[in-house]
């Protein structure tokens, strides 16, 4: 039974990474014009396979629970079948003694089964998505001899991210904080508003609007809102250098790439959709000592 569930969680495994290489395939191929086509495609490909998995689990549960049925009903037969010729019909002592042995052994195989049950029920339910992650982007490091630096999960991870790259670069000699690279952020995608608004939508994958682009400058710039590729974009921009992106399930992400001078060092940083617990994380990326 244990090789079976071993088996089928790495046959899930291979595909999930199969998925994700997928997903980039199409993000790389479809016109940016159809982004929400291309979210709504990405969507229903992770609840198929999503659904698929958790019924794949439930059918190996269901077929756990009638071989175990069949043998509860085997052991009845041959307990009829085959009495306790040692046994003494007549004496209360041993009948007392023979009845609370086997309640002890039927109090630990309920036990027994409620815990393997209750890991069976979370297996069919949930899929290791943050192990998959970890073990895509370690994998990634171990070949570019890189390992993370962790950054906070404060909703400025990005920013600060960046900000710890910069201070490890030897050509800056600048000093920033999160607040004024969300404030240069913010200025650099409004000053190039045409730039940017092609990949800027609101939540029904439309462009947004002048009013929804002016909250969207001033959210960055003022609250603990998520960076994404359009900041990513602006910071590379800004500061005039590639940044380098790795996470699950796709080549490193070269953003800037070949638009800068070849002596100019990439940002290196890492994205996390599953591995923390308040969502989305970019980490710093450091050599290896």
């Amino acid at each position: 039974m244990e090789e079976e569930l071993e088996d089928l969680k790495s046959k899930q495994k291979k595909e999930l990474k199969q998925l994700q290489n997928d997903i980039t395939k199409l993000k790389k191929s479809t016109d940016k014009k159809k982004k929400k086509e291309l979210l709504e495609q990405i969507d229903k490909m992770e609840n198929e396979i999503k659904e698929r998995h958790i019924a794949e689990f439930n059918a190996l549960e269901l077929k756990w629970k009638d071989l175990k049925i069949e043998k509860a009903i085997e052991d009845v037969n041959v307990e009829k079948l085959e009495p306790d010729v040692n046994s003494n019909d007549n004496s209360p002592r041993f009948k007392q003694k023979k009845n609370r042995q086997q309640e002890r052994k039927l109090r630990k195989k309920a036990e027994q089964e409620k815990i393997y049950q209750e890991a069976l029920n979370e297996a069919s339910t949930q899929i290791d998505y943050r192990s998959l992650e970890q073990e895509s982007i370690n994998d990634l490091l171990s070949l570019m001899k890189l390992k993370i630096k962790e950054i906070d999960p404060d909703g400025h991870c990005l920013y600060n991210a960046i900000i710890h790259q910069l201070s490890i670069s030897k050509n800056n000699s600048v000093e920033f904080d999160y607040k004024q690279l969300r404030s240069i952020t913010s200025k650099f995608i409004y000053e190039n508003k045409l730039d940017f608004l092609p990949f800027l939508l609101n939540n029904n994958g439309e462009i947004l609007n002048d009013d929804e682009f002016e909250k969207y400058c001033n959210d960055l710039k003022d609250t603990a809102v998520w960076g994404g590729q359009p900041e990513i974009n602006a910071l590379s921009q800004y500061f005039k250098r590639e940044i380098h992106v790795v996470q699950m399930g796709s080549p490193v992400l070269k953003i800037g790439e070949g638009q800068y001078a070849e002596s100019s060092e990439p940002i290196k940083i890492s994205y996390h959709r599953h591995s923390y617990g308040l969502g989305e994380h970019y980490n710093s990326l450091v050599p290896i000592a």
